[in-house]
């Protein structure tokens, strides 16, 4: 850092390789002077940055300076859709306390920040952002940036750090955007910026008590025998839904297209496309068409593509499923098309139901005499399971409804309200509702293809 130089014998110190602490000594280093000769520097010369230094160590080395800071991946933060936020892991190697300052250089920030279990919520970064570092303390400041609040699809900035002692360090940023859509009004507009396969629960935690109300005795007379009998009925059942004692999860797989239409998952795999090679008139190979990741829910589709990862050294595709919407569907589609947008104070819902013969049906037993939809000799078809229809529906809420703020909700990060109402199953309709939340996990934006 010009703007604070340190000593050699300061900045090399803490390193155990250049540097003999206790005879405060410093083992060889050159630099150049005037003329281009490298000459002997001493201890108390001060560093001057753009100038070319050899320093001895005693082995192999991974020091850089009494300040360590340190990325998970690279030596730049790239965020986008698939990776929303990245840790800058700080590390005073020194002997003296440090206070570091952290700071967006670029115009009109879009970064925020939460200190490793400091924090619960993201803050926008302050210009600076200060922390007093002791001898040999750490901590891991996580940023993020504030996409839903940009229109900007690319935002280039530098992350300044500086110690006040000499050390400083230029971090490369790039914040990726997913543009909005480019159909329709705002809401299906929004929902295209948002598109890729979301993965996230649905938690029930209320539920309507379909036993509950009033019983009533009446006398019910057959029309054809003329017979009465009495049968007990009850009334005021309410379909509102009440807290329960515990809750359940509801799997969710959504994908959205850049048009904004929605579709329920039951399950899907991501494949590889290999880029396309062409020869040019030199006769070298030149990529035409880049590679990119594909999303099939038709499995007929897997031998044209080759796998997304790596197992046991062999490629193979990555499947994510979900076993609590057995909606039907055809092999070619294997998906539920959704009504509504994925947009703040926007409702998606869906509606299927299950046969009594259907081979998803719950209440269906092959082995069980009252639930195999057959009659007593287990020749004729004789409906005894229910058939029943489930619809659903999800209300996207401007604020987050489960665990953690999000680094930023509502483009990474959604949820709301969920509610489902099952009919057939019951004389009154069963009615649950709860809370979600979904988060982008792969951003392609087309299935099957």
């Amino acid at each position: 850092d010009s703007d604070t130089p340190p000593t050699l014998l300061t900045f090399f110190k803490p390193s155990p390789s250049p540097s003999t602490a206790a005879q405060s000594q410093l083992k060889k280093i050159y630099q150049l002077n005037a003329s281009g000769q490298w000459t002997l520097a001493s201890p108390a010369d001060l560093m001057k940055q753009g100038e070319a230094y050899w320093v001895y160590t005693a082995g192999a080395s991974d020091y850089i300076a009494p300040l360590s800071v340190s990325l998970s991946f690279g030596d730049a933060l790239d965020l986008n859709s698939a990776v929303t936020e990245s840790p800058i892991h700080l590390w005073n190697r020194s002997g003296n306390p440090r206070t570091t300052t952290l700071m967006d250089i670029g115009p009109s920030t879009p970064l925020t920040y939460r200190e490793d279990s400091a924090r619960p919520t993201w803050l926008k970064l302050p210009s600076p952002y200060e922390r007093v570092l002791p001898v040999g303390g750490s901590y891991d400041l996580l940023l993020s940036a504030a996409f839903a609040t940009r229109t900007t699809e690319i935002y280039d900035t530098l992350v300044r750090v500086k110690d006040g002692q000499g050390t400083r360090y230029h971090i490369p940023v790039i914040i990726r955007r997913t543009p909005l859509g480019v159909v329709g009004a705002s809401a299906q507009r929004e929902a295209g910026g948002r598109a890729g396969l979301w993965v996230g629960t649905a938690t029930i935690n209320a539920v309507s008590e379909a036993h509950a109300g009033t019983l009533v005795t009446n006398t019910v007379t057959d029309p054809e025998t003329g017979l009465s009998h009495r049968e007990v009925t009850r009334l005021g059942a309410g379909l509102t839904p009440t807290p329960t004692d515990s809750e359940f999860s509801l799997r969710l797989l959504l994908h959205v297209d850049t048009n904004g239409a929605t579709r329920l998952l039951k399950d899907v795999v991501q494949m590889w496309q290999a880029p396309v090679l062409v020869q040019d008139g030199t006769g070298a190979m030149t990529q035409k068409t880049p590679g990119r990741y594909v999303l099939l829910t038709d499995e007929s589709l897997i031998p044209l593509y080759e796998g997304a990862a790596l197992r046991d050294g062999e490629k193979v595709g990555r499947r994510l499923s979900s076993a609590d919407f057995p909606f039907p569907s055809t092999p070619s589609s294997n998906y539920l098309p959704l009504t509504g947008f994925m947009a703040i104070n926007n409702t998606v819902s869906g509606s299927f139901t299950l046969g009594a013969n259907d081979p998803l049906n719950p209440f269906k037993h092959k082995y069980h005499p009252d639930h195999d939809n057959l009659d007593a000799i287990f020749t004729s078809y004789r409906a005894e399971a229910s058939e029943f229809t489930r619809t659903f529906q999800m209300t996207f809420t401007s604020t987050n409804t489960v665990g953690l703020t999000s680094s930023d909700y509502g483009y990474t990060t959604l949820g709301g309200i969920y509610q489902e109402t099952v009919k057939g199953i019951h004389r009154s309709d069963i009615v649950c509702r709860g809370v979600f939340q979904i988060r982008r996990a792969i951003s392609t934006p087309v299935l099957n293809q």
